[in-house]
């Protein structure tokens, strides 16, 4: 067990910089993936605050 802690810390210290490269359809990729975060959480609010508005409507008779 020490034998593959020490092997997995050397091999996580042991790290080789990246030649990445990044094209221009990267960042509109990224825009996307973060709208659809925003406005799937925002429609998640929303059928969570309709359904407790129904609910209290239903508890206290408020039409």
């Amino acid at each position: 067990m020490l034998i593959i802690i020490t092997l997995l810390l050397l091999f996580s210290f042991a790290v080789m910089p990246a030649e990445a490269y990044l094209d221009p359809g990267t960042g509109s990729y990224i825009f996307q993936i973060a709208a659809a975060f925003l406005l799937s959480g925002l429609l998640l609010w929303k059928q969570f605050w309709r359904k407790a508005i129904n609910l209290l409507g239903r508890l206290f008779k408020i039409k």
